[in-house]
């Protein structure tokens, strides 16, 4: 385990962070959100929220672990950026996206995009101590929680009127809701009350909680639902090994920070359940396939962020029941990662990896939807775990 944590130290400071603070776009603010497959940066390509937030929390969640004056000060610039820019600030919340300049580019609202903010935010508030940052995650929160009460769904106009859910669940249902932009508003919600313990925000944490274990994981428990319609019933069949394995520590890490005894321990249950079923989809290299249905595997692909969660989870697993098979998945799962993931003459993670090993090189190294967040947060949880571990056994 300690070796794990070595190596995740030296990715993290010595490629990964590297690789993110140079694309910082010190006119604008924030960070250039388009590099292509060469390596040529498009100056000009538009700003997700979410782009722009998980930046946030990388720089944050790095400050708090090990940080510098670099580091924080580029954390500052890009809270900057999501709060003066990519905020809307007539009707509230945060644009899809924005032009570097700031001009609205996409200006619905999507809980996903609004779940990043306010993780961002709350991660920046609890690394710099900053209380504005804090007061306007709150409010972010309690505006998008009123307005997903009132209609039941995920997607809105820029006025906040529902609208079909063209980005995570495309159908012309207005209420389709997603697993993955629900299970980022949990994460979201996690970082947010454990940063401010606000009783709102404890309680619509525990209504998401509940709302995983009752409906969007199935009956079985070896897996969740990727989309459920108005009444909370189960849309297609596909498996997402990641979005589970993901989901495992999540839920977890949401439990802990409500702190309820009986409801963190039906969680375990469901988490464990939900990380050893994702193991179906763990092939004889040692990685995770993207996606299957009830019958096996259907997408062999090899995607960077899957791999990344499933390190998490299968440490996860592996701290909270002492399995030492868990463990032994991790680091078969890192030797593929060094094996096949890394760029090494890029400097990040390859997006996608046939099954034969072979990186698809003609995807953008970066782009709105390729980030350092996952396998960034990978690192420090794998360092974060063997701490913790070692201190365990020590003691």
């Amino acid at each position: 385990m300690r070796l794990l944590a070595v190596k995740a130290e030296n990715e993290l400071k010595r490629r990964l962070l590297p690789f993110w603070t140079a694309l910082e776009d010190r006119g604008n603010g924030g960070h250039f959100s388009h590099v292509s497959p060469i390596g040529e940066i498009d100056r000009d390509a538009p700003r997700a929220t979410v782009f722009v937030a998980r930046l946030l929390w990388t720089l944050s969640a790095v400050d708090r672990a090990a940080g510098s004056a670099e580091i924080r000060r580029q954390a500052e610039h890009t809270s900057q950026f999501l709060l003066t820019r990519s905020a809307d600030k007539r009707f509230g919340g945060f644009f899809w996206s924005v032009t570097p300049a700031g001009r609205k580019h996409e200006p619905d609202k999507h809980l996903y995009a609004q779940a990043f903010a306010i993780f961002g935010l709350a991660a920046y508030a609890r690394a710099s101590g900053d209380p504005a940052a804090l007061r306007q995650a709150l409010a972010a929160f309690r505006l998008a929680h009123a307005k997903m009460q009132a209609v039941g769904g995920e997607s809105f106009s820029r006025y906040w009127w529902a609208t079909p859910n063209r980005r995570l669940a495309e159908g012309p249902d207005i209420g389709l809701r997603s697993m993955n932009a629900h299970l980022h508003w949990l994460e979201a919600l996690t970082e947010l009350l454990v940063t401010s313990h606000a009783e709102d925000v404890r309680d619509a944490l525990e209504a998401l909680l509940r709302l995983f274990l009752t409906s969007f994981i199935a009956s079985e428990g070896t897996h969740s639902w990727s989309i459920l319609d108005t009444s909370l019933r189960p849309v297609g069949k596909t498996i997402s090994y990641g979005h589970d394995i993901e989901a495992s520590w999540l839920l977890d890490a949401a439990a802990d920070a409500l702190g309820d005894r009986e409801l963190a321990d039906a969680t375990r249950l469901a988490a464990s359940r939900l990380c050893r079923g994702a193991l179906g989809g763990i092939m004889d290299d040692g990685s995770l396939a993207n996606s299957g249905e009830a019958q096996g595997v259907t997408d062999r692909s090899r995607i960077w962020w899957v791999q990344a969660e499933a390190m998490t989870g299968l440490l996860n697993e592996y701290e909270r029941s002492g399995d030492p098979t868990m463990l032994d998945r991790a680091e078969a799962l890192w030797r593929y990662i060094e094996a096949h993931i890394l760029d090494r003459d890029g400097g990040e993670w390859f997006r996608r990896v046939a099954p034969d090993g072979t990186p698809d090189r003609s995807l953008p190294r970066v782009d709105a939807w390729k980030d350092p967040y996952h396998q960034a947060r990978a690192c420090l949880h794998m360092m974060e775990r063997a701490a913790r571990i070692a201190a365990a056994s020590s003691g």
